[in-house]
């Protein structure tokens, strides 16, 4: 899981925690920023060439002691600009009202170990340079694990659909973030 599957896994927790606020645009760009380009330079998981120059004799840290002090700059930049800017908007806002106070969990705490054998399957494919073995075989059978065990009621949450609604395209509502239910021209 690299940048990409990060963004995935992470949108959705950031869409509902600012769903309420009335300027969040900012918040999804800088969130595409730090996570899904930023994020993958430290490794060879985070990012395809990368990951190619890994396969082919890169050392797998090389990444990330060559390019720390860099990433940490830029991610210091983007954090600064994203606080003065969210703090101007945030000021433009009424608090809510009747904001529900959801308690912090986490469900499928099982995937992490999936996840933790496609990792080692990644790495352990640049390492052990064997053309018969490919990461891709333990991928899908631990993304088919992960099916199989997951609870269906964590996968059909009300508030979330995989089709986009009727009326709206796919990017949402003109003059709207997300197109979500709650948004200020947005329905629900």
């Amino acid at each position: 899981m690299g940048t990409t599957g990060a963004a995935m896994l992470l949108i959705r927790p950031l869409i509902r925690a600012n769903n309420w606020r009335r300027y969040r645009v900012h918040t999804i760009v800088f969130f595409i920023f730090l996570v899904a380009n930023i994020g993958g330079s430290l490794t060879p998981l985070g990012d395809p060439p990368l990951f190619l120059g890994f396969l082919k004799g890169v050392k797998f840290f090389w990444t990330a002691t060559h390019l720390l002090v860099p990433m940490l700059f830029t991610s210091g930049v983007l954090l600064a600009l994203y606080f003065i800017i969210d703090s101007a908007l945030y000021k433009k806002e009424a608090p809510p009202e009747n904001r529900s106070q959801e308690r912090l969990g986490l469900d499928g705490k099982w995937n992490f170990l999936l996840l933790a054998g496609v990792v080692a399957a990644v790495v352990i494919s640049g390492i052990w340079k064997s053309q018969s073995d490919n990461p891709e075989h333990v991928m899908f059978s631990a993304y088919g694990t992960g099916l199989m065990t997951k609870a269906c009621c964590s996968r059909s949450v009300p508030c979330w659909r995989w089709p986009p609604s009727p009326g709206r395209s796919p990017a949402g509502k003109p003059g709207t973030a997300t197109g979500l239910p709650g948004s200020p021209s947005g329905s629900g």
